[in-house]
């Protein structure tokens, strides 16, 4: 495959490689998305009915007063929450690797092939089209340009 030099990306080529970024951006971010929310409901749905259930018992078998099992329950749900949180965090990581492997890494291919654009160059067009905390990120590779601090050393 003969790659086009940097200084040969044209402009044209510039732009659609950011349309085609955010593009794929917003495909890992929906799919993403949508298992981080899944993960979340289903960590708390999960979680709580033990939880209900022990301090129900521990009440009924006057282990516990009310006030002390409102304190737990209150006390629970944060800790629930804060274990789905993690939960959702991982799947959204993890659906997001998924959906790159599966569907935008086999597009990218396709377009570079096409369009005869190394990777390098892709990955510097893209990271600089798309916001720091886009999905993508997480899968691009760019040059970075020389620090003068770097320099020093």
């Amino acid at each position: 495959m003969v790659e086009k030099p940097e200084e040969g990306l044209t402009p044209e080529d510039t732009q659609e490689i950011a349309l085609r970024a955010e593009g794929w951006n917003d495909h890992l971010r929906s799919q993403s998305a949508g298992q981080a929310e899944h993960a979340f409901e289903l960590g708390c749905g999960l979680g709580l009915l033990p939880i209900l259930v022990i301090i129900v018992l521990l009440w009924i078998f006057n282990v516990i007063t009310l006030i002390p099992a409102a304190v737990l329950i209150v006390m629970s749900l944060l800790g629930l929450a804060g274990v789905s949180a993690l939960l959702g965090n991982v799947a959204r990581e993890n659906a997001a690797k998924r959906a790159f492997r599966q569907n935008v890494e086999p597009e990218i291919a396709q377009f570079l092939s096409n369009k005869r654009i190394s990777r390098q160059l892709f990955d510097n067009a893209a990271s600089q089209s798309l916001p720091a905390d886009a999905p993508l990120q997480a899968f691009l590779s760019p040059l970075l340009p020389a620090s003068d601090e770097l320099e020093g050393l």
